[in-house]
Order: C-alpha cells, then sequence, then structure tokens
C-alpha cells in the first residue's frame, strides 16, 4: 500500500510539471491578458469624437459610440471593427465617419442648449445624422405644429481637419526615452501601417510611425495636431464612408497557438462596418490629404523571427512531452506494484 501511494505522487507530481509547462506555452506574451484595439479620432470646428481614452461617458471599448459638437449635440452610434490584441501579428480596426445621434448626453451639464430643439423639449436632435465632415442643423420652418419625424436636417458648420485621429488601446505601457513603448520591460514595435481613409491609402512604417507617448496606453498617433502625426496631417476624406486602419505589432511574443505563424488577423469586439470603394493612392506627403497624394519612401529592416519561433516551437513540444513523461510514470508504477503483488 506504501509503495502504491509512493508511485501515485510521483505521477501526480509529473502530471501538475506538465500541466504548469502547457499553461506557460498559451501566455507567452508581455501581456497577461488581451488589450483592445480602436480608432478614436476629434475633428476641429465640429469638435465631434470618439473618445481617446474612455472617458466622458463614450468609452472606446466596448461602446460604440462618439460625441457630438463635444457632446453638448448628444451621444451618436457609429458602426466600427476593434480588435483584440495579446500577441505579435497583423490586425485591422474600422470606423465609419458618420451615423446618427442616438440620446443626449446627459454627462455634459449644457446638453440641453444642443440636444433640445425648443424650450418645450418635445423636438429634440435624436435620430438626426453627425458626420466627421460636418454638424447637421434643423432647417428653419415657419410651422409653428412641427412634428419630431417632420424635422429636415441640413449641413452645419463643417470640419477642415483631424484635431487627432489615432490607433487606441487599454493596453498599459510606458514609453522610453526614445518614445518608445514599453510593456512590462519589453519594447513593442507598431510597424506596416496602412490607412485607408474612405478610399485614399496612406502608408507608414519604420521611424515614420509616431506614438502618442504622453499618454499610459499603447496609441498610435495617426494624426495629432498637436505633435507628430504619423501620415499628412492634412489628410481628410472628400465624402463619407468608412476608414480602415491595418498595422503589425511586433516585440509582445508570438501566439503559441498560431504555431508559429505571427500574421494573424485580430478579432473583432464591436459591429463591423463595410469598406467604401473610391480611388486608391499612396502617401506620405501632399497638402491636401485627397487623392494624388505622393508617398515619400518608407524603409524599414525587418528582423528575423527565427529564434522566437525556436522558443515557441520548443515550448509547445515540450508540453505533449512532459504529459507522456507523466503517463509514463503512471505506466510504470502500476507495473512495479503489479510486480510487488
Amino acid at each position: 500500500m506504501k509503495l502504491k501511494k509512493v508511485f501515485a505522487g510521483m505521477a501526480a507530481s509529473a502530471i501538475a510539471m506538465s500541466v504548469c509547462a502547457m499553461t506557460s506555452a498559451t501566455t507567452a506574451s508581455a501581456l497577461d491578458t488581451e488589450g483592445h484595439a480602436g480608432i478614436a479620432f476629434q475633428t476641429n470646428t465640429t469638435w465631434n469624437f470618439r473618445d481617446l481614452y474612455g472617458t466622458d461617458g463614450t468609452d472606446v471599448f466596448p461602446a460604440a459610440k462618439v460625441g457630438v459638437q463635444g457632446g453638448a449635440y448628444g451621444n451618436g452610434s457609429v458602426e466600427c471593427s476593434d480588435t483584440t490584441i495579446q500577441y505579435d501579428g497583423t490586425y485591422t480596426v474600422s470606423i465609419a465617419t458618420s451615423g446618427k445621434i442616438e440620446e443626449a448626453n446627459t454627462d455634459k451639464a449644457d446638453n440641453e442648449k444642443g440636444f433640445y430643439l425648443n424650450e418645450e423639449k418635445t423636438l429634440t436632435r435624436k435620430d438626426s445624422p453627425w458626420s466627421m465632415l460636418c454638424n447637421y442643423e434643423a432647417a428653419e420652418s415657419d410651422n409653428s405644429d412641427l412634428t419630431q419625424d417632420q424635422i429636415e436636417w441640413v449641413e452645419g458648420g463643417k470640419t477642415d481637419k483631424f484635431n487627432m485621429l489615432s490607433i487606441t488601446t487599454d493596453i498599459p505601457c510606458e514609453y522610453n526615452d526614445d518614445d518608445k513603448p514599453e510593456i512590462n520591460g519589453t519594447v513593442v514595435e507598431v510597424s506596416d501601417i496602412t490607412v485607408d481613409m474612405c478610399g485614399t491609402q496612406y502608408t507608414a512604417t519604420g521611424d515614420d510611425v509616431k506614438y502618442k507617448s504622453d499618454v499610459d496606453t499603447l496609441t498610435v498617433a495617426l494624426i495629432n495636431t498637436y505633435g507628430d502625426s504619423t501620415i499628412d496631417p492634412a489628410a481628410m476624406p472628400a465624402s463619407d464612408g468608412t476608414i480602415t486602419v491595418t498595422f503589425t505589432v511586433k516585440g509582445l511574443g508570438e501566439d503559441p497557438n498560431k504555431g508559429g505563424d505571427s500574421s494573424s488577423e485580430g478579432g473583432n469586439s464591436s459591429n463591423t462596418s463595410s469598406t467604401s470603394s473610391g480611388s486608391t493612392s499612396s502617401t506620405k506627403g501632399g497638402s491636401n490629404g485627397g487623392s494624388g497624394s505622393t508617398s515619400k519612401a518608407s524603409t524599414t529592416s525587418t528582423t528575423s523571427s527565427a529564434a522566437e519561433s525556436d522558443k515557441t516551437a520548443n515550448a509547445e513540444a515540450g508540453a505533449p512531452a512532459g504529459i507522456a513523461l507523466a503517463l509514463a510514470a503512471v505506466a510504470g508504477a502500476a507495473v512495479v506494484v503489479s510486480r510487488k503483488k
């Protein structure tokens, strides 16, 4: 009976070590848990925004909302495709440039001045359109008994630029002296960025990628009026559509479930919007951000990930090997106990 207990204990220990090996193999990332990424923006003049940091009642994750006229006109819905990130890979996020106002922004003390159109508060901006390009106003009417469904919405103030357009995340990080992001002590790089702005494309990689290093989350400043921009800071859609951004993350560690493939697409966490068709042109540079802008050459050396792949492969192989050893220990224990009988 004592031998049975001894061998049973040995087998249990072997199995426990194998489970630990499997667990470490599936969490080999600089991130303990997956983070979220999406597109945030703020337009000039109209002050429409999807919040950069998840405050002011219009959280980027998981809410799909924008604040119209700085939130005073209410909160609007937006079709967007966010993603989750934990490992190295290529990811895509997108956001529509227009939508409809759904509700008053109760976090704004002055929301009644914009969301409600009359003192009786019977007419509101609910279901009125909003756009990154302009605000919409109720057309003047001689109808004193105007009802909500009779309101005609016309273009009001227009914007001429983005104050901010970013790949924003909820992934905590610090920025080193070179303004490079570090996650749990590991330097992480965002590269190979392609921005499709309603049909016009802009690209950047290497040192052309600019981070917003005055925040404590991983954030790429695609356009930043207040600092460096990754793409042409004058870029604006010519008409409403969809802004799509594809980018590559390196330095987090390879996903052990991908068998060393570091170019997996990220999954979506909110509504997906269709990408508008249109003419495409490569960019960086150009003054109007529309079609016909010309790109400056971007050169980036790509480091080999063979060493990391070997580590991942060894980690993956180690788990099954540990299980095999554990099973062998159990089988051996059974034979010895059988002979002792």
